[in-house]
């Protein structure tokens, strides 16, 4: 095989490598830090299996629409360390107290941003909280099929292109297998991230990318090193910056394959952003949870941590209204290659001071925005 799918949709999900029956797929970085499948054409048998197996060359899935709920954790501590309402690490001890294992991203040593297995609850905190990193698979397939086939519950937690990966990678449910994705604004380089660390001019001891300081609305990234700790609001910090103006993100992220409401995840967790609006009561500036639920599954689970959470059903259409990346690709900006080309000789704080200026067109149009909803209350 030379070519598994076409490059500008690889999501990198590593489904292709974890199938090959050879061993011959390594997934290596591109010269935007992307992880990509890597051919070695000398031990390939030219079988198809990556081919077949790659989730973004499948006919797309139609899913019924989920059941809505607003969602927050009664414990205050947890909700406070997490980027929403909290309900993922209540889904995860769930698993856990059965004798299961939970897969989701953390920080390693150097803090790239990585899929683990783990059946050890002091991870659960490690896995909170949004890390805007594509993440680094490794063999957590592999780990959790094993699991799986001896019987052991699993909770798998991440981008939907992930979930589609694993679900090819297994190639049938299993009735203790849980399924949670996000809905994924996009997946910034990871080459990006490691640049904008090295630029904080001392080692780096912590890092959040939704820190609550200045609000559940106005996140921040929060930066610890050895010389002291900063805070800056989505509006200041450049990787923020750059994120949220889509000028990083993977090529696939552009086009991507695994929007819609329905899902094949059991259960998709997000931050209810227009809660304010579709559901007052439950909007205290701290962080609530969209959560939707796609599934029998899905729905037991959601049923098992009720007692933990403040919950209400809401409308689907008002709750995706606030969050259009439940089902719409953010598009392409124009900025995106100048950014990729500038990687090596400009700062990440150039860049976002460079390319994410906003016009004179667009200030007047968020000044205008702002008075308006200021006076709506």
């Amino acid at each position: 095989m030379e070519h598994i799918t076409n490059y500008n949709r690889c999501t990198g999900c590593a489904a292709c490598a974890a199938v090959c029956p050879v061993g011959c797929i390594t997934m290596k970085a591109d010269n935007e830090g992307f992880l990509r499948p890597a051919i070695g054409q000398s031990a390939c048998i030219n079988c198809g299996k990556c081919a077949r197996i790659c989730p973004v060359n499948r006919e797309p899935a139609s899913y019924p629409r989920p059941a809505a709920w607003a969602a927050i954790n009664k414990d205050e501590e947890t909700r406070l360390a997490s980027s929403s309402g909290g309900v993922f690490a209540l889904l995860a001890r769930a698993i856990l107290s059965d004798g299961g294992a939970v897969c989701a991203p953390v920080f390693d040593g150097d803090f790239t941003v990585r899929h683990i297995v783990t059946r050890d609850p002091a991870d659960i905190i490690r896995m909170q909280g949004s890390k805007y990193v594509q993440s680094e698979i490794g063999n957590c397939y592999s780990e959790i099929k094993a699991l799986l086939d001896a019987g052991t519950p699993v909770l798998f937690s991440g981008t939907p292109c992930q979930t589609g990966g694993l679900r090819a990678v297994l190639g049938k449910d299993y009735d203790h297998l849980y399924l949670q994705d996000i809905i994924c604004h996009g997946v910034p380089s990871p080459v990006v991230w490691q640049r904008y660390l090295a630029e904080q001019g001392s080692p780096v001891k912590s890092a959040s990318f939704r820190d609550k300081s200045n609000g559940w609305l106005t996140f921040s990234m929060r930066i610890e090193t050895e010389r002291g700790t900063t805070c800056q609001p989505l509006t200041r910090d450049p990787y923020l910056r750059l994120f949220l103006r889509d000028l990083d993100l993977r090529p696939s992220c552009y086009d991507c394959a695994f929007k819609s409401a329905g899902r094949e995840a059991d259960l998709t967790l997000a931050d209810y952003w227009g809660v304010k609006k579709a559901q007052p009561d439950f909007f205290d500036g701290k962080g609530t949870s969209l959560l939707l639920v796609h599934s029998e599954k899905g729905e037991r689970l959601r049923a098992r941590i009720a007692p933990a959470l403040r919950m209400t059903a809401t409308d689907l259409d008002r709750a995706l209204a606030a969050n259009p990346a439940a089902d719409l690709s953010v598009a392409c900006p124009h900025g995106r290659t100048a950014f990729f080309a500038a990687l090596d000789s400009r700062t990440i704080a150039e860049q976002a001071d460079i390319l994410c200026r906003d016009s004179a067109a667009t200030k007047a149009k968020n000044l205008l925005r702002r008075a308006v909803n200021k006076l709506r209350g």
